[in-house]
């Protein structure tokens, strides 16, 4: 699951280019089981595009979808996401 943090940023990247490749665009992200890399994934989307917190990128997914349980160690992947968007973003406006 540690392999997934890697590939969060390209994910986003690719679901940001795709839904603004035309007005009526739709994403579909999904995983073998459906359930946490998905999650996972999708909440990062979140947090970056629409700067959501974690808690709040959960909570608008589980209001939204049926089995939105991402495993611990997913949670902990979307805490390592957001200190890493938060560094990025601390170092753009310090100038680097």
């Amino acid at each position: 699951m540690a392999d997934l943090l890697i590939h969060l940023p390209a994910a986003c990247r690719f679901v940001s280019e795709a839904l603004d490749s035309s007005p009526t665009a739709s994403v579909l992200i999904h995983c073998r089981m459906g359930v946490s890399r998905s999650t996972t994934v999708l909440a990062a989307f979140l947090m970056k595009t629409k700067h959501l917190t974690r808690i709040e990128a959960l909570t608008y997914i589980r209001q939204r979808t049926l089995f939105p349980f991402p495993l611990f160690n997913s949670m902990s992947l979307t805490r390592i996401f957001l200190l890493n968007l938060i560094q990025s973003i601390y170092q753009l406006l310090r100038g680097r």
